[in-house]
């Protein structure tokens, strides 16, 4: 398709949006499906291109983008019309073009069959249902990988407090009663 587009000049006149739905886990962590909230199943592909517009190679890393709710924003802006009245997401098109955007949201839920998440810049925080450990707690600077819980550690009460509270939050604005039955007080 790309290769159609060079071909035919419409390259410069075509926003090109890739993304994808979860990943399977793939033996990571011992699971091969995606309802966790890990991030081998929950990063998902976002890419745009615009060949003049945006700039190659950028990859951003800093902001929390969310295919799901972001999606439609972007494609309204690209389109040059409003998005719906009430839609939620934001259009990454200022970070894609810029490499930033003003006031962007410090945290983005995560919402699984069996668990909920909040995913910082920093730090990601799940409850789980009826697992051990119940919670967990990931530095996502020093352990990509999420081999390390830090819930039970001392040193991370406050990350820990910070990080139930705005779980609590997510989940009240979303009005999600699942979520609401997994809060820890």
């Amino acid at each position: 398709m790309l290769k159609a587009l060079r071909d035919t000049g419409l390259d410069r006149n075509t926003v090109v949006v890739f993304s994808s739905d979860h990943g399977d886990m793939d033996s990571a962590h011992g699971f091969e499906h995606k309802s966790l909230p890990y991030e081998e199943s929950a990063r998902v592909p976002f890419v745009v291109s615009w060949p003049g517009h945006t700039p190659a190679g950028r990859v951003d890393k800093r902001h929390l983008i969310s295919s799901c709710v972001d999606l439609m924003p972007t494609l309204c802006d690209y389109a040059g019309i409003a998005p719906p009245v009430g839609l939620p997401g934001r259009s990454v098109r200022p970070l894609v073009e810029k490499g930033r955007a003003a006031n962007w949201r410090e945290d983005l839920a995560i919402e699984c069959v069996d668990s909920r998440s909040i995913r910082s810049r920093r730090y990601k925080y799940s409850l789980f249902e009826g697992n051990e450990p119940r919670e967990m707690l990931v530095d996502m600077d020093k352990d990509p990988g999420e081999m390390t819980n830090l819930a039970t550690d001392p040193k991370f009460a406050s990350v820990l407090a910070e990080h139930r509270r705005r779980l609590r939050a997510r989940v009240e604005e979303l009005g999600d009663g699942y979520g609401r039955s997994l809060l820890v007080s």
